[in-house]
């Protein structure tokens, strides 16, 4: 199952999903390298990251940032951003999809990859 995130500047964020196995013990959301995606945590494939994560009771959540992966801007060839829109506008909208979810923040931690 994936999720979406609308940011605050329109870009419809793409969000892997993998249930924790059994009772829920936390929850993560996970962050790629620059030249990645979220699918490089393995959230619809075993074995991998998240597998291992969610066989420990672990719900994992893979954001692609804009621009990579599922997540794309709306007009990609005019679409400007930098570094700081993945913080200020990316991450916040994915949190809020997270917590929609059903994971509150204090639950959650965040995992980023090298970024």
């Amino acid at each position: 199952m994936a999720l979406t995130a609308i940011t605050a500047d329109g870009v419809r964020l793409a969000i892997g999903h993998a249930p924790a196995r059994g009772p829920r013990r936390g929850a993560v959301l996970c962050t790629h390298a620059m030249m990645a995606h979220g699918r490089y945590f393995g959230v619809a494939r075993r074995p991998s990251f998240a597998a291992y994560l969610a066989d420990r009771g672990v719900e994992v959540f893979a954001l692609d940032w804009r621009g990579h992966g599922h997540s794309r801007p709306p007009d990609p060839r005019r679409a400007q951003w930098s570094f700081d829109d993945y913080v200020e506008l990316d991450l916040p909208a994915a949190l809020g999809a997270v917590a929609q979810h059903g994971v509150a923040p204090a639950e959650l931690t965040i995992v980023g990859h090298s970024l």
